[in-house]
């Protein structure tokens, strides 16, 4: 009998045991399935909660759960409770400092399909990290392209900008030319950006990043000495002028537009130039692209403002630096304080943002992308677009993860109230845009209310969360 007993709790454990790593055996162990159920709460994005729900299915017995939240009814409750949590890069702050997510334990960081390495540079060192420590693993987060049909440019004998002045006298000349290129029907615009509520702050950064990033300001949005706003700096204010003349340009219908969206109206022919993205499109009868289509990274300055100094400075050799923000949109995965198996559950977060489930699960949103190194080869099939050649598929994924395997960017607000300050932000550019303030009165505007926010919340917590967002 005392033999039979034994044999049955040999099989228990060796059953337990096929299906979940030894703790003992820490990162070195595949992230295999365990019996342990999991709860994961999803933050505005029906999408990918349906996707997640979907793909674990078919590939793992272990129970998940899945729920899907907008933000506000998240910042509503009063504690989280689930294993796990997808959200936002955004976030990441106000989850930090309310205590409910944990980093990623360092028993798990050698495991084989984390596999860190495998991240884009930015995503790794930026995103996924917080004070420095792996704090969320990305499921993707897209970066904006300067996309730009070349047969367009040779009928204008134009080249491809590398700085936004020079994208500024391309968008006029095309402009200026709208009524003789009659060959192409569909032209509506010069240029498209994305512009559609919640983008024009965003925007404004992206245009303000390459004037005010340098080797010896690490940080653009505010001074991290002092937690004081730059926005009313001479590098805000420049970007916010040249902004202001682009959108005159562009026709109303096509002004309230979101980054995937500028892609797809550009693909539609309906402007020359974009600064945009492009997304999985699941309408498989759109005819293939056939006009010759260059892509690039965002335009940046061959002259950067020291706000230190108090002037502008050149960069060696005239180069043109282009400065890429990440984290702008995205979604990435947490632990829960509240994590009944904080090791299970991390292993849970590891496949779904692995190179095997992280692939097909990026797909799915209209908010994520690649994140991944070991994706880039497989950007056709990330599309899975008839209106891309291979070729032109493989030089998208080409451009992004130049940029996202570059060695600075800035970064997207992501301290505590980041959704106040931003939207402070967004009523300023909106302003400018309207023409009832100057570029100048509406950022001084915006930095003053960011400065009364900081103060409100409090002013060393507030820069003690920057400092830690931007890993000091």
């Amino acid at each position: 009998m005392r033999a039979m007993l034994f044999c049955l709790l040999f099989f228990a454990m060796s059953s337990l045991g096929c299906n979940q790593p030894d703790a003992d055996q820490t990162g070195a162990a595949t992230a295999t399935e365990s019996l342990m159920p999991i709860s994961l709460v999803v933050i505005d994005d029906a999408q990918l909660a349906e996707a997640i729900s979907r793909e674990w299915m078919a590939q793992s017995a272990q129970p998940l759960q899945v729920q899907n939240l907008s933000a506000d009814e998240l910042w509503a409750l009063k504690r989280l409770e689930a294993d796990a949590i997808i959200y936002p890069p955004q976030h990441l702050g106000e989850l930090v400092q309310r205590k409910w997510i944990e980093p990623i334990p360092n028993s798990v960081h050698d495991n084989e399909v984390l596999a860190e390495s495998d991240f884009f540079t930015l995503i790794r060192r930026n995103e996924n990290r917080w004070d420095n420590q792996l704090q969320a693993l990305s499921l993707g987060s897209p970066v904006l392209v300067f996309m730009y049909r070349e047969d367009i440019f040779e009928e204008l004998q134009l080249t491809p900008p590398t700085t936004w002045e020079e994208y500024q006298v391309c968008v006029e000349t095309i402009d200026a030319s709208l009524q003789k290129l009659t060959q192409f029907p569909n032209l509506k615009s010069a240029t498209l950006e994305a512009l559609t509520d919640g983008w024009k702050a965003k925007t404004l950064i992206v245009r303000t990043a390459a004037y005010a990033k340098h080797q010896n300001n690490i940080s653009i949005l505010f001074n991290f000495a002092s937690m004081q706003s730059n926005l009313h700096q001479p590098s805000f204010i420049k970007a916010a002028e040249e902004l202001i003349a682009v959108e005159q340009t562009i026709p109303d219908e096509l002004k309230n537009l979101t980054p995937y969206e500028v892609g797809d109206e550009f693909l539609a022919g309906k402007s020359a130039m974009a600064v945009g993205w492009f997304r999985p499109l699941q309408q498989k009868d759109l005819d293939r692209i056939s006009w010759p289509i260059g892509i690039t990274k965002v335009p940046g300055s061959r002259e950067t403002y020291n706000q230190f100094e108090a002037n502008w400075v050149t960069h060696s050799a005239d180069n043109a630096i282009s400065v890429p923000v990440i984290s702008s949109s995205g979604q990435v995965a947490s632990i829960s304080s509240r994590s009944a198996n904080t090791r299970s559950t991390a292993l849970c977060l590891i496949r779904l943002t692995g190179s095997e489930l992280g692939f097909p699960l990026s797909r799915a949103s209209d908010k994520t992308g690649l994140s991944r190194n070991s994706a880039v080869p497989l950007m056709s099939s990330w599309l899975d677009d008839r209106r891309f050649t291979k070729e032109l598929a493989a030089k998208y994924g080409k451009v992004v993860s130049n940029q996202l395997n570059g060695n600075q960017a800035v970064s997207a607000l992501k301290i505590p109230a980041q959704q106040e300050y931003m939207q402070s932000l967004e009523t300023s550019v909106e302003q400018m845009l309207k023409g009832e303030k100057t570029a100048k009165d509406a950022l001084q505007s915006a930095s003053d209310q960011w400065n009364e926010i900081t103060e409100r919340i409090g002013k060393d917590e507030q820069k003690q969360a920057y400092n830690q967002s931007l890993n000091l």
